[in-house]
């Protein structure tokens, strides 16, 4: 009879790892690699704890919420409009309470690759052929690693959104998650304000979204939005298990994103993506 040899890092069961303490991650021989013990005050929370999260919001601080009248604060305000989650009170950032999934580029320019790629040509070949009209000199080649943490190369979404504006509407390139966040406004409030009016929102760097996904920041907005509950402020409960866009590029083909979970980030090829456009405002 064969036996299963299980490395000694699948250390946990029932017998050491009960009461509040959960058994997770992967197993060999009923016995897991992994005890999560919720209790534990230097535990650090992530998008893979929602559930428990979920049925312990009273445990946890929410995010702040941002008002339509400049108000921040923790609670649902009656008579006051919610338009935000506020993820950097130091640098007063927000993020919209409506997400967009979107591709880059658009039909005519999707159709444009599908018309290279029906010619049998390799994909970088069609990639380097296809992009190098739409490559956007105005934003620096972010390259490979070179963030690390998100301090360097073009930091600002905003003045990125703008030349990503400026370079599709001279170019007549449609880019759908740029028009997503150029015409975005609360749609709770009837006439916003200049200051979150249309053309307010932009996309965040890259830089902006590792203030997002701190592993306090992305649980902090999500147990904001569970406490939302079914007033329907927000469209979305949690920020985890997505990927978005930002407006840091990586060359003519290439287009950063990052993952929720992990907060790790990659280059997509632009025509073949489909992720979520997030609106970021400066309060």
């Amino acid at each position: 009879e064969c036996k299963e040899v299980c490395d000694p890092k699948f250390q946990y069961d029932s017998s050491n790892c009960a009461g509040d303490k959960v058994l997770t991650g992967n197993s060999c021989g009923g016995k897991f690699e992994q005890c999560k013990d919720y209790n534990d005050p230097n535990y650090v929370f992530t998008c893979d704890d929602e559930d428990y999260i979920n049925n312990n919001l009273n445990k946890f601080s929410s995010a702040p919420y941002l008002y339509s009248d400049g108000t921040v604060s923790t609670q649902i305000l009656s008579g006051k409009k919610p338009i935000g989650i506020v993820v950097d009170a130091e640098q007063r950032l927000a993020v919209a309470l409506k997400r967009n999934q979107t591709a880059w580029f658009g039909t005519k320019e999707y159709a444009a690759w599908k018309n290279l790629d029906s010619q049998g040509k390799g994909y970088g070949d069609i990639a380097e052929e296809y992009f190098r009209y739409a490559d956007i000199p105005a934003l620096t080649k972010c390259l490979p690693y070179s963030y690390q943490g998100g301090d360097k190369c073009d930091p600002d979404g905003y003045e990125n959104t703008k030349k990503l504006i400026e370079f599709a509407e001279s170019n007549g390139i449609e880019l759908p998650a740029v028009d997503y966040v150029k015409n975005y406004s609360p749609d709770n409030v009837s006439v916003p304000a200049a200051w979150f009016a249309r053309g307010k929102w932009f996309l965040p760097s890259l830089n902006q979204m590792y203030l997002i996904f701190d592993p306090k920041n992305i649980l902090a907005d999500y147990v904001a939005r569970r406490r939302i509950g079914n007033t329907k402020v927000a469209y979305y409960t949690s920020l985890c298990s997505q990927t978005y866009w930002t407006s840091n590029r990586t060359g003519s083909t290439i287009s950063w994103f990052v993952g929720s979970n992990t907060g790790n980030y990659w280059g997509y090829y632009k025509s073949i993506s489909t992720v979520a456009a997030l609106p970021m405002i400066k309060y």
